[in-house]
Order: C-alpha cells, then structure tokens, then sequence
C-alpha cells in the first residue's frame, strides 16, 4: 500500500485515537529505535502457540474436541428416543458439524488471534513521527488481512508491531511468557520502554543511581538491564530445549509440505 492511502486508512480507522510520535507515547522518554531493540528481544519468548498448518496448539485442541463430541452426538442421537433430547442432539451436531467443516476448509488461512489486524492497523495506538518508518509499514500493509498473510502469520518486521501483538497470549498457553524474565521483557514493550528505576540501579553500580549525576544514568544502564534480559532469555531457551525451534511468538503459520 502506497503511504498517502495508508495514512488516510489510518485515519478513518483510528479517528480521534490517533497518534504520531517521535516518542512511543507522550509521557515516556525513549526514542523509536530503543523501543525497536525491546521489541526485538520478544522474539526469544516461547509463547506456546505451537503453530502446524496454520493453526495453534489451541485450536488444534479445540477442533480434536469437536470431532470426538461430533462422533458421541452421532452415536447417541441413534439410541435417543425423546423428541426434546434428539431435537438438542440435531442442533448440537450441525455445530459441530460446522466447526469441523471451518477447521478443514480453512486449513492454513486461519488467522487466529491475529483476526482483526486490518481494521485495527495491526493494533497500533502510536505511530512513529517518521516518513522512513511509516514507509516500511505501508508496504507490508493490506486492507483485507492487514499485517497477516496465508502461510506466513504476520509479515510486518518485529521492530513495528503494536504493544498488543507482541505481549498477547491467550490464557490457554502455558509457556516461558510467564518467566520472570521474560515477564519484564514484555512490561518494557507494554509501558513504552519506561525502565524499571530499581532494576537500573542494580545493573549499572549496584546502588540506587537513578540521577544524572550518575556516569551510567542512561544508555550504560539501559544497555546493561537489555543485555542481562537476553541473556536469561537465551538461558531459558536452551534449558527448555527450545533453541532450535521455530519463533512461536511470531504467530507464523507454517506453511503445508503437501
């Protein structure tokens, strides 16, 4: 999508919610391309969708359910003499009979919780003050599916996705997000990169130093508290196994082999 149709896309969608920055958000005071490299770091969280054709672990689990209720209804609806019970049998298995039809047909095209990136401009509340940014974003957009193609989940880079789209997981996943680390990783991307005073401190001289007097008050800090956070991430992938797994957090759907 050329820029002046996006931004004008933009617009009409968000309305009076719309906002452009060279700051994330007016009240934090980290640039756009500190707010790219914490975003970057969402990409070691094993989120536990665990993508296969297209669908994640849930709906897999949820379709699975559906074929073995579907089977049952089937199977009681012969023995079911009240009119009441095989009325309720005949409905309940036109469900399922739906969903099961759904999950087939839409077989690497389901958009899962990525549904609704077009109308929502992938979910964004802020967008960078910055015609080269703005760009890039443009280009991977589209006004059926937004961000998300068939095949491939989310195509636009880590670095641009919404607040939204890089710290949501269902309550269904049991997965490293509910790390310590990498909890604090996502309370970055949700506060707009506001560090933690506390956690600063003990990064950079091992007191309280959260003052501009202090030589590492910034970027020495910062760097320090990014550093030691990817590094326990990694730590955690490897002891978890995950190493060589595909990003799940990516909300990629793989593409078929057939």
């Amino acid at each position: 999508m050329e820029l002046g149709e996006f931004l004008a896309y933009i617009v009409d969608r968000k309305c009076g919610d719309i906002k452009f920055s060279e700051y994330p958000s007016d009240h934090s005071n980290a640039y756009w391309e500190e707010i790219f490299r914490i975003k970057e770091l969402t990409a070691l969280i094993d989120f536990g969708c665990n993508f296969q054709y297209g669908f994640c672990q849930r709906e897999r689990d949820r379709f699975h359910k559906a074929k073995k209720q579907f089977v049952s209804d089937v199977e009681r609806l012969q023995t079911a003499e009240k009119e009441w019970e095989i009325n309720r049998l005949k409905s309940d298995i036109a469900w399922r009979k739906h969903d099961i039809y759904k999950f087939k047909k839409d077989k690497h095209n389901y958009m899962c919780c990525c549904g609704g990136c077009a109308g929502s401009v992938g979910h964004a509340d802020t967008f960078p003050k910055d015609v080269r940014y703005l760009e890039e974003m443009a280009s991977y957009f589209n006004t059926e599916t937004g961000y998300w193609r068939k095949g491939k989940g989310c195509i636009l880079p880590r670095k641009y996705r919404s607040r939204t789209c890089l710290s949501y997981h269902c309550s269904w996943t049991n997965c490293t997000a509910h790390s310590e680390t990498a909890e604090k990783v996502l309370q970055l991307v949700r506060n707009n990169g506001q560090f933690p005073k506390d956690e600063l401190g003990s990064v950079c001289c091992g007191i309280d130093c959260w003052s501009e007097e202090c030589e590492c008050y910034l970027e020495g800090a910062k760097n320090d508290y990014l550093y030691k956070l990817k590094k326990e991430l990694l730590k955690e992938r490897r002891s978890s196994g995950n190493s060589n797994r595909p990003q799940e957090n990516e909300r990629e759907a793989q593409a078929s082999t057939d």
